[in-house]
Parts: C-alpha cells; sequence; structure tokens
C-alpha cells in the first residue's frame, strides 16, 4: 500500500463523505480484519507443513 492508497477512498458506498472519526473507525476495523485474515492464513499454512511432513 502506497502512502496515497490510504486516502483515495474516502467514500461510503451511498456516496456520502466519511468524517475524520467515521474514517478512523474503517480502517480500524479493515486492519482488525486483515490481522485475523493474516493469522488464519498462518494458521492454514502450518496445518499444510505439517500434513506434508
Amino acid at each position: 500500500m502506497g502512502s496515497n492508497d490510504r486516502w483515495q477512498d474516502p467514500f461510503e458506498e451511498e456516496g456520502i463523505t466519511l468524517g475524520p472519526e467515521e474514517r478512523l473507525q474503517r480502517e480500524i476495523e479493515r486492519s482488525k480484519a486483515l490481522k485475523v485474515e493474516r493469522l488464519r492464513l498462518k494458521d492454514e499454512v502450518e496445518k499444510l507443513r505439517t500434513q506434508n511432513a
């Protein structure tokens, strides 16, 4: 993600501009979702490694 990418999508789906608090909350939720996905993938990789060992 480039430094400019964070500010590319300041709109909700309905075309409403997000305020700073809403934008921050959205970024926090996205960050949490990415962390969960990363952990899930890490667990899946580990499981596949043990199956192939």
